[in-house]
């Protein structure tokens, strides 16, 4: 299953760790508006795509 996460904050940091360590989950996609925020999450999840419009997150398949 791809995820993609909107808004990795305090909580999203957790959630990334979870699905990372899952079989049956990738993170595909993170967003945040916050650039700082996305700049230090995107490295740790470097097969995902980042952006900060969280309406590509819902288009996407």
């Amino acid at each position: 299953m791809k995820v993609g996460v909107i808004g990795p904050g305090a909580w999203g940091r957790n959630m990334l760790r979870v699905i990372q360590e899952s079989r049956r989950a990738e993170i595909a996609l993170l967003c945040d508006r916050n650039d700082a925020t996305l700049a230090e999450m995107a490295p740790r999840s470097p097969q995902a795509r980042a952006t900060a419009a969280y309406e590509a997150v819902l288009a996407s398949p």
